[in-house]
């Protein structure tokens, strides 16, 4: 069966109502609007870089309308610079909302990770944190929802899984990781088996309902392939669905 397929016949859910209801006027809010996004259903994409095929698939299926894109390396003004030249196809920006520490109620936080534990190969960029809310634009032909949200981060991934989704305040873990460790991607940690990110996640029981992963990484521990579904090519590689043994 075909990846998108797939994900159409078995998880199409419906535009989260936060997001079918924003208005301009709305926008004030940023907390209580992140707080919505959190708690939706989301593909998180660590070391995403300008990579816009998960969008694309899980947009094109109607699974997931949020999606955290996170990279330490990606400067702010060249995600600006891709969103305003290339962006993503039938779409356009309806709103870009700064967001803070504050917003996040970092001040509450609980790290599961030691500073120890964070080692950066190359410098990273000045931290920036942003929510773009994309409309599809009039008279557009593709099939995908009619509004879409993502947050760009410029942070350490393995963190900001800490921070986003292992604290007792957390909303649901993300419905699909998209992992695919590089060679030379500047990563310290794995994103796949026994890397960072897994550990925390299965200390703190926080485990996402499916992994995206390419085929040059190994899947968390408990995940499996559905062999009966095919892969999407993306960077170069194949990525295919994983969910855990016991589902």
């Amino acid at each position: 069966m075909d990846l998108r397929d797939y994900l159409s016949a078995n998880h199409r859910e419906d535009t989260p109502r936060w997001l079918t209801q924003l208005a301009p006027g709305l926008l004030s809010a940023t907390r209580d609007m992140l707080r919505e996004f959190l708690r939706s259903r989301i593909v998180f994409y660590p070391g995403s870089g300008s990579d816009g095929s998960a969008v694309k698939l899980f947009n094109e299926s109607h699974s997931a309308h949020c999606f955290l894109y996170v990279d330490y390396g990606l400067e702010r003004g060249r995600v600006e610079g891709y969103l305003a030249t290339e962006g993503f196809r039938g779409y356009r920006s309806l709103a870009r909302l700064d967001v803070s520490e504050r917003d996040f109620g970092a001040d509450q936080w609980t790290p599961h990770v030691r500073p120890d534990q964070v080692r950066y190969w190359f410098p990273h960029v000045r931290p920036y944190a942003f929510l773009e809310i994309l409309e599809k634009e009039p008279g557009s032909q593709i099939d995908g929802a009619e509004r879409l949200a993502i947050l760009f981060l410029a942070a350490d991934g393995h963190a900001t899984y800490d921070a986003l989704f292992c604290q007792d305040s957390s909303g649901p873990p993300p419905f699909c990781i998209v992992i695919q460790d590089h060679g030379f991607g500047g990563n310290y940690s794995n994103f796949g088996e026994g890397g960072l990110m897994e550990g925390i996640a299965q200390q703190q029981s926080r485990l996402p309902s499916y992994l995206l992963v390419g085929d040059n990484t190994t899947p968390w521990g408990g995940y499996v392939r559905l062999p009966s579904v095919g892969g999407l090519a993306a960077s170069g590689r194949q990525r295919y669905l994983h969910k855990p043994l016991d589902c």
